[in-house]
């Protein structure tokens, strides 16, 4: 439950799930289910990223992942880059 000042109202930020850049800021919602809905359009594409669990260590919990490429092969490679070139 959340609790807003009398007269403050609460608006749901505009997600576009149909192209990468609105896939990329839906990961950055604090929302599990519209997080959960980026991974699967961007899994759709062959994008295929880390829940962000492995970064939680300690007492502070991360939401966080890491883009690295060095374990890809270079069709991969060369595919994600594209991808990412279309935002």
């Amino acid at each position: 439950m959340r609790q807003l000042p009398k007269g403050k109202e609460l608006h749901a930020p505009s997600i576009n799930l149909n192209n990468i850049q609105g896939q990329i800021d839906a990961l950055k919602n604090p929302a599990i289910n519209v997080r959960y809905l980026a991974f699967e359009k961007l899994k759709q594409q062959g994008i295929i990223l880390s829940n962000g669990l492995i970064h939680n260590v300690g007492p502070v919990s991360l939401n966080s992942t890491r883009m690295g490429f060095a374990w890809m092969n270079e069709k991969e490679a060369e595919t994600a880059v594209g991808v990412l070139n279309k935002t």
